[in-house]
């Protein structure tokens, strides 16, 4: 076991540090010097939240009586990888789009791809359900209540986590003067 978790940890460290990679130079790649650096600003956060959510995995696992074996640990590292879809597009719509204010974009990135996020989360959960009706235990623990907890956890963070985030903590540049004039006033 003791093996087994080390393994896991780094292999979900080697996950996050690709997705980091990735993420940077995707989100940041067409951009000047300093839209480079708040897009690693967002990345870093879009980053930390994928850790939580894998963390949280692993906590909820461990509620759930469900023990880290093999099968395990690859969906908890494979839930790296879905985590980004929960995260990253929500990050890259706070930073690419011209918001007046945090929270305004919060809310507007929030509204551009919350439908996407749940929809996400929801059509996994259903494609999942028939899972829950199998007499293979492997199938009801590994897939059908691993991939439930995942897709939750995904969307609580992608719908509520990162929105709340991002409204205290996310960067706002307003790029042209009617925006500045906008945020000045808030």
């Amino acid at each position: 076991y003791t093996v087994l978790q080390a393994e896991t940890y780094r292999n979900m460290a080697v996950a996050t540090a690709v997705i980091f990679l990735a993420t940077t130079i995707v989100i940041g790649l067409f951009e000047n010097k300093k839209k480079f650096a708040i897009s690693v600003y967002g990345t870093i956060i879009s980053v930390s939240s994928i850790i939580a959510m894998g963390f949280t995995l692993l906590e909820i696992m461990t509620i759930s009586s469900i023990k880290l074996n093999g099968i395990s640990m690859v969906n908890v590292v494979a839930s790296i990888g879905v985590y980004v879809e929960f995260s990253v597009h929500f990050v890259n719509q706070f930073l690419r789009n011209q918001f007046s204010s945090k929270v305004e974009g919060a809310k507007g990135a929030l509204s551009l791809v919350g439908f996407a996020v749940l929809q996400g989360a929801l059509s996994t959960i259903i494609g999942v359900i028939p899972l829950a009706f199998t007499t293979f235990p492997i199938l009801q623990i590994f897939y059908f209540k691993m991939i439930i907890i995942m897709s939750a956890i995904g969307a609580l963070y992608g719908l509520l986590f990162l929105p709340a985030l991002f409204s205290l903590i996310g960067v706002i540049v307003p790029v042209n003067s009617e925006l500045k004039k906008r945020a000045i006033k808030e």
